[in-house]
């Protein structure tokens, strides 16, 4: 069977909703997705390159973002400009993150004013009134993606969970966390 005859049976599998053809289509395209994030966010995102290749297909097959794509020959084309708009993404969110590092670290503790210190306290006392009423399991989820870092992925692996259920999880703490902090913001 020929290489192109192939590629049209998978596109047809992957656009009539089959998980497989996501699976097949991500071991296909998962080293060259992730040398593209590694030549976007530098050597050292090795790990974050993968994450974010994960993350892609997760996105691609949850929100059925395939079905946009019209035909087998723009397979390709459609992946590397949709992961490479993530990655740019990405590195300009790391960019403001570490912007924000930087300015907070031009500000240390002996610097503040006493005002900012009670407020301080008060944003904690909010923080842990938050977090004891938010459910266990979206608690722990929280936790791991916020206080840990790991992504959805990780989580939904170490749960034993979905990745949908993490970020439905992830959604009724942070609704909570908002609720406690609104008057801080």
């Amino acid at each position: 069977m020929s290489h192109n005859k192939v590629d049209q049976e998978l596109f047809n599998a992957l656009k009539s909703g089959d998980l497989e053809a996501v699976s097949a289509i991500y071991n296909k395209s998962r080293g060259w997705l992730k040398g593209l994030a590694v030549s976007i966010l530098g050597r050292e995102a090795d790990e974050e390159a993968k994450d974010l290749v994960q993350d892609f297909f997760v996105d691609f097959w949850e929100k059925r973002l395939f079905l946009r794509i019209e035909h087998a020959e723009a397979l390709d084309s459609y992946l590397y400009r949709a992961f490479y708009n993530r990655c740019l993404n990405k590195l300009k969110s790391k960019e403001r993150l570490q912007k924000r590092e930087h300015e907070y670290l031009l500000w240390p503790e002996a610097y503040q004013l006493p005002a900012n210190r009670l407020e301080n306290n008060e944003l904690n006392l909010a923080l842990n009134a938050a977090m004891d009423k938010v459910p266990p399991m979206s608690a722990k989820v929280f936790k791991l993606v916020y206080f840990e870092e790991k992504s959805r992925l990780e989580v939904a692996s170490e749960m034993g969970i979905s990745p949908n259920t993490v970020k439905n999880q992830l959604g009724k703490a942070v609704k909570i966390f908002r609720g406690y902090l609104k008057n801080f913001y």
